[in-house]
């Protein structure tokens, strides 16, 4: 009983957290992969898979090849050039994954 008391104070943080829309990425990406580690129906290489921990790709598209951002959903513009959006991109998920 003493360990469900425990666990439950625990995630206390990361329920409030949520349900006050104040959730960080990186508390986001522990509770996904506390409830993965917890969900009896996935198989162990399932598990594994789900712990994603290599590469990450960042893709930067403008207006300014109408028919490529058609294809990809950008229907305004983001910043005033593509390496703009790659220089913010970048930043963002270096404090993200950090």
């Amino acid at each position: 009983m003493a360990d469900l008391e425990k666990n439950e104070r625990g995630n206390f943080g990361l329920n409030a957290a949520y349900s006050d829309g104040k959730m960080t990425f990186g508390e986001a990406m522990a509770r996904f992969g506390e409830r993965v580690e917890k969900d009896a129906s996935l198989k162990p290489g399932t598990k594994e898979h789900r712990k994603y921990d290599g590469d990450v790709a960042l893709e930067s598209v403008t207006l300014d090849l109408p028919r490529i951002a058609r294809s990809a959903g950008v229907w305004r513009r983001m910043e005033p050039t593509r390496n703009e959006i790659a220089r913010d991109g970048v930043n963002f998920l270096r404090k993200v994954l950090a």
